[in-house]
């Protein structure tokens, strides 16, 4: 059944500033009074010719031109609240739009709170809750990758496999269910034999969800020696001084974080001070005796590292000979595997390596290292291209389907919910597998909406903007 709201509410739809056209949204029971009281038309009215754009003049109560909009009626039920809505399209800047919605509320309707008109949107039963976050992804979205992703969740993909998730739950429960009420059933005790494995796929399903839908931006990370040009891969990549770079080695102390674009997804490059390729965070000989600050560098350098979804160990090309190089890259790779993070070796500054070097580097190191320069540009399209794949491979398509934090938190407790059961089903716990099934069951319903609490789901709605 659709909510019922006695009220009627107004915002504007666009930011305030100057502008061509600013928009001004009324949705509510009361929403053609409204219009009908503060708009004159010099033809037939809007609600006489819904879903159309009428000139209209907007008038102040003394009867005053506050300005000329175009005018849309929506009548109730389809509209994107479910309700009678409006909109006045007038003139942009903040006088004349701030006029007009202070003309509507001396006529009764009240300012709209953020996400109101979403929010009324889902109660009324025109968006499900996971569309209704969409909406927010769609506005958030900083990238082409990341829009394509929000309008799949606006479509209903995150529902349709939320859905799908909760068929295999239910089915399972009934299966166990069954198994548990008459435990003499042969068939019934031979379907349960091959339950854990049908858990454990609804739980990558879940898996699968997330992979790409964590709030934030990937990370990648980038370390390696002092000096080895890290600053400056970072610097060519973002195209501005995001890093200091001086022939000094050592001027990176803490972590440096720059937002990119590349290929259509949005990720954030990290600079740490320079470091040994080793697990003991030891300070590198070259800055001499180490410091308070060094060792705390040293150590935040590794912490970026482990926290990465992709790290690039940095070897500058004028470390040493040729052994040296690729020693340093060899032992690079290793500190990243060893910390169970994925990783890509740069040779930086190929420019000043003699041509037969970097031939045989490139190949003894095989697809592991690219080789590049950020002072020439040469590299630096593959270098970003492979930082693209590597994140792709790791964390799913670009265009994944965007997920809140607490979507994103809800379905880590399904997919330990599904874990627990398989575990207790093999340890021959029916009945705590059940109840681990309903706990899953509970947070599916949950992320599609059903049973919220009336706080949490204005906890979800008032991070929209007013207006939306």
């Amino acid at each position: 059944m659709p909510a019922r709201f006695e009220d009627t509410i107004a915002a504007r739809a666009t930011p305030e500033g100057l502008g061509a056209v600013a928009v001004v949204r009324v949705s509510g029971p009361h929403t053609r009074a409204l219009v009908e009281e503060a708009v004159r038309f010099g033809g037939r009215p809007a609600w006489e010719r819904p879903r159309r754009m009428l000139l209209g003049r907007v008038l102040d109560g003394q009867g005053r031109l506050l300005d000329q909009a175009l005018v849309c009626f929506m009548p109730a039920p389809r509209t994107y609240t479910g309700e009678d809505m409006a909109e006045l399209h007038g003139h942009g800047g903040r006088a004349a739009a701030a006029a007009v919605l202070e003309r509507l509320l001396e006529l009764g309707a009240r300012p709209a709170l953020p996400g109101e008109f979403t929010r009324r949107a889902f109660e009324n039963g025109r968006i499900s809750l996971d569309q209704a976050e969409a909406v927010a992804r769609m506005v958030e979205a900083g990238s082409r990758a990341e829009l394509l992703g929000a309008a799949r969740a606006l479509e209903g993909e995150l529902g349709d496999r939320l859905a799908l998730a909760q068929d295999q739950i239910e089915e399972a429960l009934a299966r166990l269910e069954a198994g548990i009420e008459f435990p003499e059933e042969q068939d019934v005790q031979g379907s349960l034999v091959d339950l854990s494995p049908s858990l454990l796929a609804v739980s990558g399903l879940c898996s699968a969800v997330r992979k790409r839908g964590g709030e934030g931006s990937p990370r990648v990370v980038v370390t390696g020696r002092p000096n080895a040009g890290k600053s400056s891969i970072i610097n060519k990549i973002t195209g501005k001084h995001t890093a200091l770079v001086t022939p000094q080695p050592g001027t990176t102390r803490d972590a440096v974080a720059a937002e990119v674009t590349l290929s259509g997804q949005r990720l954030e490059l990290v600079d740490t001070a320079g470091r040994e390729p080793g697990p003991d965070d030891r300070v590198p000989a070259v800055l001499g005796p180490a410091g308070p600050a060094d060792v705390a560098a040293v150590r935040r350098a590794r912490e970026q590292a482990e926290g990465a979804d992709l790290v690039l160990w940095v070897t500058g090309a004028d470390l040493g000979e040729e052994d040296a190089l690729r020693r340093d890259l060899e032992d690079g790779l290793r500190w990243i595997q060893s910390m169970g993070r994925r990783g890509l070796g740069v040779l930086h500054k190929i420019d000043r390596l003699p041509p037969a070097w970097r031939d045989r580097l490139g190949a003894a190191l095989g697809g592991r290292v690219l080789l590049a320069s950020a002072r020439t540009g040469e590299g630096m399209e593959a270098l970003e291209g492979r930082v693209c794949a590597e994140l792709e491979r790791a964390l799913g398509p670009v265009d994944g389907l965007p997920l809140s934090a607490r979507q994103a938190e809800a379905l880590r407790r399904i997919q330990a919910a599904l874990g627990r059961a398989a575990e207790n089903l093999q340890a021959g716990g029916a009945e705590l597998a059940a109840e681990d099934l309903r706990e899953a069951l509970d947070g599916v319903g949950l992320l599609c909406g059903q049973g919220l609490e009336p706080d949490v789901l204005g906890r979800i709605f008032e991070v929209f903007c007013i207006g939306k």
